[in-house]
């Protein structure tokens, strides 16, 4: 039996959104959060969320889950995700685990690829008993692990290896749940396709769907939320990231992404990431 540490720092963790490590990282939660938890994403890792208990319907991108045990979620980089908490009064017990591309990519192989299971267009599995049974026991192992005992390194490995191996596994033997609104969905994925065009706004969108701006407007925050121009902005944000870390310029970036305007982009993009365009392959 595996116990669990106690996290003297997970009122403050709870709301942390980037990496310590520069491998994997895995959490065990109990407590709810205090306050409504934002929208938000991540630039650079995987996070694979795993439901044990609790009231919650859980957001990812476009399509909404109300979960149930045994319920895993697959987000990727950059994708928009976050929890609708029904009741706090409930115990909400959940666990995470936070991957670096590039340690997934070092233990995959030529006959193993373990990112298959986020390229299936599936975002939600549902495991049985058995497979949370073991996938939480792995998870406990990965987060009590000591950086200082002696094989760590090849347990943090092998740990992680089962764990995406399962969970790749379990995704090719299940449909995948679908999400519960599908005009969200093919609103999302209009925007998504359309992000280079500047004149992308609420009223163009309106139209292509044959709403009115304050029904659509309702729909997207409601579904999504983010308003819906708070969501282009976003989306543009993060799209002008990946340009600029491929080594693009910033003045070519902002007409890949719909920007019009460099005073405008220059200040969301420092106001979203806290650096300038042309330093942000420094970090």
């Amino acid at each position: 039996m595996v116990s669990i540490k106690n996290n003297k720092n997970e009122e403050r963790d709870l709301t942390r959104w980037n990496m310590r490590r520069r491998d994997v990282e895995a959490f065990y939660y109990e407590r709810c959060y205090i306050s409504k938890t934002p929208v938000h994403y991540h630039i650079d890792f995987y996070e694979i969320y795993l439901f044990l208990e609790g009231d919650v319907t859980y957001h990812v991108h476009s399509e909404n889950y109300k979960l149930t045990y045994g319920d895993l979620l697959l987000i990727p980089p950059g994708t928009l995700h976050w929890p609708e908490i029904h009741s706090v009064q409930d115990s909400y017990k959940r666990m995470f685990l936070w991957i670096n591309p590039e340690y997934l990519k070092s233990i995959s192989s030529a006959k193993t690829n373990l990112f298959d299971c986020f390229s299936e267009n599936q975002t939600k599995i549902r495991l049985s008993g058995q497979e949370v049974l073991r996938h939480k026991e792995l998870l406990l192992l990965l987060s009590n692990l000591d950086d200082e005992s002696y094989g760590h390194d090849l347990l943090r490995k092998a740990y992680l290896t089962e764990i995406m191996v399962n969970i790749n596994l379990a995704g090719k033997n299940a449909t995948g749940l679908k999400s519960e609104n599908t005009r969200l969905k093919s609103i999302v994925e209009y925007i998504d396709e359309n992000i280079p065009d500047r004149a992308l706004c609420l009223e163009k969108i309106a139209e292509e769907f044959f709403l009115s701006k304050s029904t659509l407007s309702r729909t997207f925050s409601k579904g999504m939320g983010i308003n819906l121009h708070q969501y282009i902005t976003k989306k543009r944000l993060n799209l002008a990231r990946e340009k600029l870390l491929e080594g693009i310029t910033p003045s070519k970036v902002i007409e890949l992404v719909g920007y019009g305007d460099y005073s405008a982009f220059y200040r969301a993009f420092v106001k979203e990431f806290g650096v300038m365009p042309s330093k942000i392959r420094d970090m």
